[in-house]
């Protein structure tokens, strides 16, 4: 399938080769992309900080913005300790970069993201129960070495948030839990406050969060949450003070944004309890209870739902030699007409089927 290209911002109705075409796919949850509100905190944040900050965190030069937006992250998340990186994948290589060491052995839970996987590693677990198995095994055969089992809090296959199954079957206590929450901080959880809370509550050894800034909250960032003392040890190694910082002005709108995110949360949570409510009976899907996601595998729907003039996220993943992933987006930023058009264009689909 040959990908669309556009001229203008991702946004629930966008100007296509084909014409208008309402777009149910991507990750701006919060539907920030053309929020006037959020772009008018982004130019205030640029225009006070600059664009970029060139300089390390450890230079002795800092600027103090970095500091509040952690703050404020670490009290969205219900961590005592935020960093700030310039995107979800450095957050991710750093915190494995960081256990990829002899004291360590890594276990990848299924679906987890590249992100958590350090270039050497072993592949993916295909199942929870050879996982479980095997990490159990460890545990008692391995005591020289601490179990690290990375995982995504939102996985797309109902094994994660909000219920977490497979990890009550381990013994936490003694296994450090490394979860990208990249899906879920700020849009999922009490006020988007995402995962920390639930896997701490599952008492791990230690619990290290990773996320993508951009699915939600909307700026081109990544972060990292932890205890004090983890992140403490985790700012010693070189990745952090080797990498330059996310641009300040995306730090002064996480400070900023407060009420904004608050706002359009609240939307995307009736968007989605409609949509759940209407979903049509028959028409296959995977959701994580109040995640705006619909994960569909039957074949041809996607090209059923772009004769309707609805584009969803369609793409293989995670390689190119994957499956089809065809997935269905509910954002902020839609309106309840754009719903209507969807359930319309899933319930014909259904019909097709039978």
């Amino acid at each position: 399938m040959e990908p669309l290209h556009i001229d203008t911002a991702l946004g629930p109705h966008m100007d296509t080769p084909q014409g208008v075409q309402r777009y149910f796919g991507g990750t701006d949850y919060l539907g920030l992309s053309r929020n006037k509100r959020f772009h008018s905190l982004m130019l205030q944040g640029v225009k006070r900080f600059g664009v970029h900050m060139g300089s390390s965190r450890q230079s002795n030069v800092r600027l103090s913005i970095y500091q509040k937006a952690e703050q404020v992250l670490a009290d969205l998340a219900g961590s005592q300790a935020a960093s700030l990186t310039s995107s979800g994948m450095l957050a991710g290589q750093w915190v494995s970069q960081y256990f990829n060491n002899e004291q360590y052995i890594h276990f990848y839970a299924p679906y987890v993201h590249s992100a958590l996987i350090t270039r050497s590693a072993q592949s993916r677990y295909l199942d929870w129960k050879s996982l479980i198995n095997d990490l159990n095994r460890a545990v008692t055969q391995n005591p020289q070495q601490t179990p690290v089992l990375f995982l995504d809090t939102i996985d797309f296959h109902g094994m994660g948030y909000p219920h977490y199954t497979p990890l009550r079957a381990l013994p936490l206590s003694q296994i450090i839990l490394v979860a990208d929450d990249a899906h879920g901080i700020g849009s999922t959880g009490h006020q988007g406050r995402g995962s920390y809370a639930a896997l701490a509550a599952l008492n791990p050894k230690e619990l290290i969060v990773t996320a993508s800034l951009g699915k939600s909250l909307g700026v081109g960032a990544g972060a990292v949450w932890t205890s004090q003392i983890q992140m403490d040890a985790l700012r010693q190694h070189p990745l952090w003070g080797g990498a330059s910082p996310c641009s300040p002005g995306y730090a002064y709108v996480l400070v900023k944004a407060k009420r904004i995110y608050r706002t359009q949360l609240k939307k995307l949570e009736r968007h989605v309890a409609w949509m759940v409510k209407h979903w049509p009976e028959g028409c296959p899907k995977r959701q994580h209870p109040g995640h705006p996601a619909f994960e569909c595998d039957s074949p041809g729907m996607g090209a059923h739902l772009r004769t309707h003039k609805i584009i969803p996220t369609e793409f293989p993943y995670p390689t190119p030699q994957s499956p089809l992933l065809t997935r269905v987006v509910i954002t902020a930023a839609h309106r309840k007409n754009d719903l209507k058009a969807l359930r319309k264009a899933l319930i014909l689909w259904v019909k097709k089927q039978e």
